[in-house]
């Protein structure tokens, strides 16, 4: 009897070991990834991604990367998941701020939790910012915005030489204010041709000019157009990025002596509207997917706040690439 008792105790206690292990075996673990160095740096993007090592003994549910400006980010930051098949992929990272530091690793995801690659640092890159006004009555403090918002600027006196610059490809951003004379009949070197290039090749530019009766088809590039209201000097920002950086929500365009200070604007199609005159009509425009801003004043028209303004649309260009 008791040699049968110590025989079922040892089948049992045989049995019990087995399925611990075994149990222990299926369970598995959180899976092994690294992190693929990023590639592709743009103003606003990037290209990341990982490589899964080890499923963990389970299949993968997700996988993608996160991104913070913190070191060590996780899934409660940004992130993009990836949607192929494989243990290597890559995948988008987007909506970043120009000349800015992040960190980013790649994650996967299994039925036991989430497991990191190593953090991988990259900075985006500064915009080269081509500047040419002609011209402003006060100072619009364009090149201080240009340059707080971490932009290397190139201002130019002549529309020959901002003409040549904006064809060289060596400029990611552009800002052309054609005021006191037509963009037209006045720089006539900066065709409609050349900015037309440099915007589709995925260049950003800001544009205004006064000249609502010759500048039309320059407007039009803008995906804007004028609805001949001239003088309509109360602005009110739409766009709550914009408003947040500004620290207004409206704002005068009465802080310069030009006889006409405001024309207004029209979406054409493309065209998203941003601020808004007094009598309704558009006052910024943004156009070609995120890429343009039309402004409906000049630039040195805001009566205060007249720097933060115009970060406001430096911001808000930034975040819509």
């Amino acid at each position: 009897m008791k040699n049968t008792f110590r025989i079922l105790f040892s089948v049992l206690t045989v049995a019990s070991l087995t399925l611990f292990v075994t149990g222990c075996k299926d369970k598995g673990t959180i899976p092994t990834i690294t992190t693929v160095n990023v590639s592709d740096i743009y103003l606003a993007s990037a290209v990341g991604g990982g490589t899964i090592t080890d499923n963990g003994g389970n299949s993968i549910i997700e996988r993608g990367v996160c991104w913070s400006t913190s070191e060590n980010p996780t899934i409660n930051d940004y992130i993009a998941v990836d949607h192929t098949d494989g243990d290597n992929f890559e995948v988008g990272i987007t909506s970043l701020q120009w000349a800015t530091t992040y960190y980013v690793r790649a994650y996967a995801t299994n039925s036991e939790g989430t497991a990191y690659g190593e953090s991988v640092s990259f900075t985006t890159k500064t915009p080269n910012a081509l500047v040419y006004i002609y011209h402003s009555i006060n100072d619009d403090k364009v090149e201080e915005a240009l340059a707080a918002q971490r932009c290397n600027v190139t201002s130019v006196t002549n529309a020959s030489a901002f003409a040549t610059g904006l064809a060289s490809g060596n400029y990611d951003l552009a800002v052309l204010f054609t005021q006191n004379f037509s963009t037209n009949s006045y720089a006539g070197s900066i065709t409609k041709d050349i900015i037309s290039t440099y915007i589709n090749g995925g260049g950003l530019m800001i544009y205004d000019t006064f000249s609502n009766s010759t500048d039309a088809e320059y407007a039009a590039l803008f995906n804007a157009g004028f609805t001949n209201n001239a003088a309509n000097t109360t602005v009110t920002l739409t766009d709550p990025l914009m408003i947040a950086k500004a620290g207004v929500t409206t704002f005068s365009a009465t802080g310069s002596t030009w006889t006409i200070s405001c024309v207004g604007l029209s979406a054409l199609t493309g065209g998203t509207v941003l601020a808004n005159f007094g009598n309704g009509d558009a006052a910024i425009i943004l156009g070609n997917e995120g890429h343009t801003m039309m402004l409906g004043y000049l630039s040195d028209t805001p009566a205060t706040k007249i720097q933060e303004i115009f970060e406001s649309v430096l911001i808000k260009l930034n975040a819509s690439i």
